[in-house]
């Protein structure tokens, strides 16, 4: 999934031990002018909890998507971590998010942490 502008980014908060431990994903927040950020949530996710800090952001809703008929057009997408960065990109190509990422990154700013971070090169190799 390669991009031309690619960009590193972590968030860092205070955590407990259970918010490191569970992979739930966090309610939808509604409202006018809200943030959307959509996290991709591929099988084998790592890293999640980097986004537990916009959560407590009041403007900003934190999305986590498995499908393209959950990503919308949200205002920024984050591909997070991941425990296998070549099965999880295989998942989202098969699935068609790869293609839908993508296409709004033409548009909106695509970050990649960690794994998501390799996904966003010309090139994995392992």
């Amino acid at each position: 999934m390669a991009t031309s502008d690619n960009i590193g980014v972590a968030c860092l908060a205070l955590l407990s031990a259970s918010a490191i431990k569970s992979a739930a994903v966090c309610p939808v927040k509604t409202g006018i002018d809200l943030i959307d950020i959509a996290i991709i949530r591929y099988p084998r996710i790592s890293n999640f909890t980097d986004f537990n800090v916009f959560e407590q952001i009041p403007e900003i809703t934190v999305r986590y998507v498995t499908s393209i008929s959950e990503l919308h057009h949200p205002d920024l997408i984050f591909l997070p971590g991941s425990k296998n960065s070549m099965g999880d990109l295989k998942w989202m190509r098969q699935n068609g998010l790869e293609a839908a990422v993508k296409k709004l990154a033409e548009d909106i700013p695509v970050f990649g942490i960690c794994g998501g971070y390799q996904m966003l090169g010309v090139e994995i190799a392992d």
